[in-house]
Order: C-alpha cells, then structure tokens, then sequence
C-alpha cells in the first residue's frame, strides 16, 4: 500500500489486489489517528491492470481534517466484517504537494515569453513559501507529441522567463 497526501486534508492511498473484484464497494481503508476520536474511511474503487506484472490497483480517496507535523495514522483494510491492519503513516512523511496551476504566458516586446502560475496552496499553509517549481516546455510535434527542451529546477518565485535565444522561430512550444 501507498498512500501520499497534500498536507492540508487530502489522503490518497493505492494498493495491490488479486483482482476488480477485490475493488468492490465492500472494500476500504480506514484510517485511525492517534491525535483524533474520529475514524476516516474511502471505499476503495478499481483504478487499473498493471500488464507488466498482472496486478490490479485498487485506490481510494478520503478528507481528513488539516494534518499537523506529529500526527500518525492506522490503516486498516476492511473488507465486508473482517478488519486487518497494514500500515501506520505519518502525514508529513509522505507529501504530494498540489500542482501549480498556469495563469498565463505573454509574450514579451523583447521576444521573451513570461509564464506565471499560482501556488494551490492557501497564504496560511506553512506549504505556500516553502515549495519550489518545476517548469519544462518543449517542441509541440505530431498529435500530442512534445520534443523536450528545457527542465528549469528550483525555480521558487511564481513566474518565469523563456528567453527568446532559447527558442527556435517558427515552432509552437507547449509549457
């Protein structure tokens, strides 16, 4: 089992079956948190066959209320009446920030293209400060085809320039 969250009240959780039948509406995770008297539970639900290795991937997703640094959790799966425990885990161990969300990209009188995006965390979130983004942009080619050009790393404000020199005239670029 796998479960990651995005540090505010989203858990999301996958794990391994034997098969779509074993992702049926009798089935759940249920989490127990040592900081909280409330249970939280999600129905587990079929998401796909991995071919490679012939397993099927159940995944469940579930609202909890805002995790903080020491909580831990219990998971049970439960499965009609039966109950078995499978994991403990806690929240800030196993963070999936929120993707950022594209506002734009204007280009510039200099020939430079400004990107700006917002951080989908809220301005209280110890999150919204602390996380750096990732921007890559590449070639559009055939269909849905993307030629990589460029990853920029660690880029921690809400905005990036492509610099003109960068890029080849009379391409379409995706961001």
């Amino acid at each position: 089992m796998k479960c990651h969250n995005d540090y505010e009240t989203t858990m999301i959780c996958e794990i391994d079956a034997e098969g779509p039948e074993d992702c049926n509406n009798s089935s759940a995770l249920v989490f127990s948190g040592t900081n909280s008297e409330k249970n939280y539970t999600c129905t587990l639900v079929y998401k796909n066959a991995d071919f490679s290795s012939l397993k099927t991937h159940c995944w469940c997703k579930t609202q909890m209320p805002r995790f903080v640094y020491n909580d831990n959790y219990t998971v049970y799966l439960l499965t009609g009446k039966i109950s078995s425990h499978l994991k403990n885990i806690i929240p800030c161990n196993n963070i999936k920030p929120r993707a950022p969300h594209i506002l734009n990209v204007k280009h510039g009188e200099n020939g430079n293209f400004r990107v700006t995006w917002e951080n989908n965390y809220s301005n209280e979130s110890f999150l919204y400060d602390s996380l750096n983004f990732q921007l890559s942009y590449g070639i559009k080619e055939k269909g849905d085809e993307v030629k990589q050009v460029a990853t920029v790393l660690n880029v921690s404000d809400f905005f990036y320039e492509i610099l003109k020199s960068s890029l080849n005239p009379g391409r379409d670029y995706v961001v």
